[in-house]
């Protein structure tokens, strides 16, 4: 059953987020992630092709 349906797994999904969004390091990571979603979709509308990150 999908967690979506069981009640149960919904309920540890929920549980799990609520742990998640007190950690400052998983936000900042997860707002990382957004905005460079977001950019790479603003230089492609643009005409900028998106070439992703540098590796180092």
């Amino acid at each position: 059953m999908s967690p979506r349906k069981d009640p149960a797994a919904r309920q540890g999904r929920l549980d799990e987020l609520r742990e998640k969004v007190q950690d400052e390091a998983y936000i900042a990571g997860a707002i990382l992630r957004i905005a460079q979603v977001l950019s790479a979709e603003l230089a492609t509308v643009n005409g900028v092709p998106h070439v992703g990150r540098k590796s180092r």
